[in-house]
């Protein structure tokens, strides 16, 4: 027993002296910004930093989204080799690396979903001088929970003490008024006015407008003004599984790819269907639906099965895992069966040709669901042979 509590003792001792570490290199860093929310935390992330690197800022940012990425002072980026094992720890490692580097912002994407980890990631691993929650949507339902307002209740858990919160979405819920008032954190509402709309489209992607204006009232806060700020963010890198649109011309056919892989809920996927169709035109032109599935995100698949009744889809194909009971849930919503197709089994290397197969004629290809695996084929193979909308 007293062996026991000798080594008790001694690993609670190692636990302190690693937390005085963190926090001494912490204070090497005078600010601190943790974004997070449902969609867009990678891409609010990257404005940041570019509206911030554009007033002068030493910032190191650290994305998460499709590839996890580190952002250095310059704008070059590192790839964050995560072995086999990804866990919120790799946040200690970044804080490190930027105190190292000398940078006096970091910004920093959430990687937390269950509440507990999100607490630990802001309180003892962040401790953000500015929080940023960009939105409120459905999704993570085991972790988060099925409403709206369970999510609004997990994301709290990143509120930062004694600073700002701020927040792009469409309503400022009561709980993070509780949550703010008691950890003497002001909440500041990123607004969209004409202004900011109208110098969005200086942007070189179809990016939402919310994710901009937090981007431009962190930088407000930070001194920034938006015209500097704004300048900035027109030369952002976005992140590698961000929404694009590429156009491929083969003989007597013009093909339209749009990849919304990442938008991964309802609300997102059909926003980014619908911003995609009025900037490129794609109205009129059938749809050729990929939704791509993870065995691990059962809950996603059938929550995404009324995107067939928001975006005009011509024919499914399923890719990916999950293809029989994507299937079932489909025809269960009235999606008639003979315009389904389950590719689940196709080798990779031959997939976008099989896709592009199922229709003729000239069409669109709408990516959802997730990127892994067919999603990156076929992004891939459209970097490759088509050209890039702007």
């Amino acid at each position: 027993m007293t062996l026991l509590m000798i080594m008790l003792v001694f690993l609670g001792l190692l636990g302190v002296g690693e937390q005085l570490r963190h926090n001494r290199l912490l204070g090497a860093i005078p600010v601190r910004i943790h974004v997070n929310g449902t969609r867009g935390k990678s891409t609010t992330t990257r404005l940041i930093a570019a509206g911030l690197r554009a007033a002068g800022y030493r910032v190191v940012a650290k994305t998460t989204g499709s590839a996890a990425r580190l952002i250095l002072e310059d704008g070059t980026e590192v790839p964050i080799d995560r072995g086999r094992r990804v866990g919120i720890r790799e946040q200690l490692r970044v804080v490190r690396a930027a105190a190292r580097r000398g940078a006096e912002v970091l910004v920093v994407e959430c990687m937390a979903l269950q509440p507990e980890n999100q607490w630990v990631a802001e309180h003892k691993m962040i401790k953000a001088t500015i929080g940023v929650i960009t939105n409120v949507r459905p999704d993570h339902s085991e972790e988060m929970g099925p409403e709206l307002a369970d999510v609004a209740h997990a994301l709290a858990a990143t509120i930062p003490e004694r600073g700002y919160l701020v927040t792009g979405g469409e309503q400022v819920f009561s709980c993070w008024r509780t949550v703010a008032r008691r950890r003497g954190t002001i909440i500041c509402r990123a607004a969209i006015d004409e202004g900011l709309v109208s110098q969005a489209v200086n942007l070189p992607r179809p990016e939402f407008t919310a994710n901009l204006a937090c981007a431009v009232k962190v930088c407000e806060l930070l001194g920034v003004p938006r015209r500097t700020a704004l300048d900035g963010m027109a030369k952002y890198f976005p992140d590698p599984g961000a929404v694009r649109v590429y156009r491929l011309k083969l003989p007597e056919r013009l093909i339209y790819f749009v990849n919304a892989f990442a938008a991964n809920d309802l609300t997102s996927t059909v926003l980014v269907w619908r911003e995609c169709a009025r900037r490129y035109r794609l109205d009129g032109l059938p749809v050729l639906g990929v939704m791509n599935n993870r065995r691990d995100r059962p809950a996603r698949l059938r929550d995404l099965v009324p995107v067939v009744q928001e975006i005009p889809m011509a024919r499914l194909v399923f890719t990916g895992q999950l293809g029989p009971l994507a299937r079932r849930f489909f025809c269960r919503a009235g999606f008639p069966p003979e315009q389904l197709s389950d590719l689940t089994r196709l080798p990779l290397h031959s997939l976008s040709q099989r896709i592009l197969a199922e229709l003729t004629g000239d069409l669109v290809i709408f990516g959802f669901g997730n990127i892994k695996g067919a999603g990156w084929e076929l992004t891939n193979y459209f970097a490759a042979h088509g050209e890039e909308c702007r």
